[in-house]
């Protein structure tokens, strides 16, 4: 049981994760900056994340009732890493979101060969 228990809270992290990371590019999409936009996208993202890694926690915690020693640790385990998962999905996704968008906006333009190459061919540099 434990061989199905890492890759099944992975996959609910990655889940809120992606959620959070998707709310937060909608924040800067209109134009907030990027600690705020990390800030907005937890507020408004964090509960409903919190509420539905709570009711899947106390499902798998139900299986630590039972009578059985490897249900009761599968549940008591996967109740466990789910909370954690989703708390690390809450602080830092949105922190490295912002930090990555801080960083790339403080970076030289110059730096950034992309950039460059959408200048040349647009007639901006010479």
């Amino acid at each position: 049981m434990s061989a199905g228990l890492d890759p099944l809270v992975l996959a609910v992290g990655v889940e809120f994760g992606l959620l959070l990371e998707a709310r937060y590019r909608e924040e800067r999409a209109t134009g907030r900056l990027p600690g705020d936009a990390a800030r907005v996208a937890t507020q408004a993202v964090g509960a409903p994340v919190a509420v539905a890694a709570g009711t899947v926690g106390l499902g798998f915690l139900v299986l630590g009732l039972s009578d059985v020693p490897a249900l009761r640790q599968f549940g008591i385990f996967a109740a466990l890493e789910l909370v954690l998962s989703v708390a690390a999905a809450l602080v830092l996704v949105p922190a490295a979101c912002a930090f990555r968008d801080a960083a790339r906006s403080s970076a030289p333009q110059a730096s950034r060969p992309g950039l460059l190459r959408h200048q040349r061919s647009a007639g901006g540099l010479t």
